[in-house]
């Protein structure tokens, strides 16, 4: 691994600036990272650790990755620990989580393989691996209440809920009126109610969790073990979602809440929009929604996933061409349009050196932003106060 030469270069774009803070390239240059994991945007960590930031590498076809990496992104990336995997599938998501009991802090991986597993950084040992999707998990996700809890999307098109304290799964969230195919990317309300689901059938689904409350409180009351329970534990079946949309033309390959609407996007198209039972329950049509905003982004390739900061003020999302296109959305107005017109981003971020796609972006606390490409570079940029 080596570090790049600081850049001074700044970026500007209509009135805000941007400094480019640094960047490293990963060794292994057949490989792209994808996916990041800020360990400093969950409310539970201390100042020892609030710095750490975990990526996994997501394989050029011909070389498959089985690497998770922590970088210290305190002051500049510099690697910390590098896990290995002895299987030769791929990882494709990762995580982070934490047991308040006894203050250990997880970082939960999964992949190709359809296998959980969840690594102790500070003990630098593998703790567990959970067993259920039959298929390649391509979103973890972590409760916003309850910290050991995980959701876990699969290419099996079903949703996962498993305690990761107890090791056991939760609930099962599919079936006949669940999704068609794969779950890309979930996410999950901060109160911890509902949870959304995208998928590459065209749809979006918002589950209910009071469904699996009972199944949740009877989970905390198995013992701690590292071992995953199969016979004495029996997941919940849910298989009703609560709202079911589709709001897009073709796959959707990212989710996110924003309060109470949902902002999602597909290989077409970046939407902001309002289920209309979360404004009105006493509304009749079950599955319609409003279209609140339609966000200018010219990308038409597939999982380039997009991200919010912590208050929920950024909006960001990388392209073909190796440009991160940022909105302030407290910028936007909320007042529905007669006629949709798509929204201009606020900022546009570029670099000379960075012409490949953005796979992913990042946050953290600080308001850093932080992107990976295609060309195995990891970028962060750091507001101009």
């Amino acid at each position: 691994w080596q570090e790049a030469e600081k850049d001074k270069t700044l970026c500007i774009w209509k009135k805000s600036v941007i400094q480019h803070r640094y960047r490293i390239r990963l060794q292994n240059s057949t490989t792209s990272a994808s996916i990041l994991s800020i360990l400093a945007t969950l409310p539970f960590v201390d100042t020892n650790e609030s710095s750490f930031l975990s990526l996994h590498l997501l394989p050029l076809s011909s070389h498959p990755s089985k690497q998770v990496s922590i970088y210290d992104s305190q002051e500049s990336l510099c690697l910390v620990q590098s896990y290995v995997d002895q299987n030769e599938d791929e990882f494709y998501a990762c995580a982070w989580a934490y047991d308040e009991g006894s203050k250990t802090t997880w970082l939960v991986v999964g992949g190709k393989d359809g296998i959980i597993k969840v690594l102790n950084p500070r003990s630098t040992l593998l703790e567990k691996e959970l067993f259920s999707h039959g298929r390649d998990i391509y979103a973890l996700r972590l409760h916003p209440v309850r910290f050991t809890l995980l959701f876990s999307a699969s290419v099996d098109t079903t949703i996962r809920l498993w305690n990761l304290r107890s090791s056991v799964c939760i609930a099962i969230f599919g079936g006949h009126l669940g999704h068609e195919q794969s779950v890309v990317d979930i996410d999950v309300h901060i109160s911890g109610s509902h949870l959304v689901s995208a998928s590459s059938d065209f749809t979006v689904k918002i589950w209910g969790l009071s469904e699996v409350e009972v199944a949740i409180q009877n989970s905390e009351k198995e013992p701690t073990t590292n071992i995953q329970k199969t016979t004495r534990f029996q997941p919940k079946s849910i298989t009703s979602p609560y709202f079911t949309g589709k709001m897009h033309t073709n796959g959707v390959d990212s989710v996110r809440w924003y309060g109470d609407l949902i902002i999602s996007k597909s290989s077409e198209d970046l939407l902001l929009w309002a289920p209309t039972r979360f404004i009105d329950p006493s509304h009749r049509a079950r599955d319609s929604f409003i279209l609140v905003v339609k966000f200018l982004c010219e990308t038409k390739n597939w999982f380039l996933r997009f991200s919010l900061d912590y208050e929920q003020k950024w909006l960001a999302v990388g392209t073909n061409n190796g440009e991160v296109r940022l909105w302030n959305l407290d910028d936007i107005s909320l007042n529905v349009p007669e006629q949709l017109r798509p929204v201009e981003p606020t900022e546009i971020v570029t670099h000379s050196h960075c012409r490949a796609f953005i796979r992913k972006t990042a946050f953290g606390a600080d308001g850093s932003l932080f992107f990976v490409s295609d060309e195995s570079y990891v970028w962060r940029y750091k507001r101009q106060p």
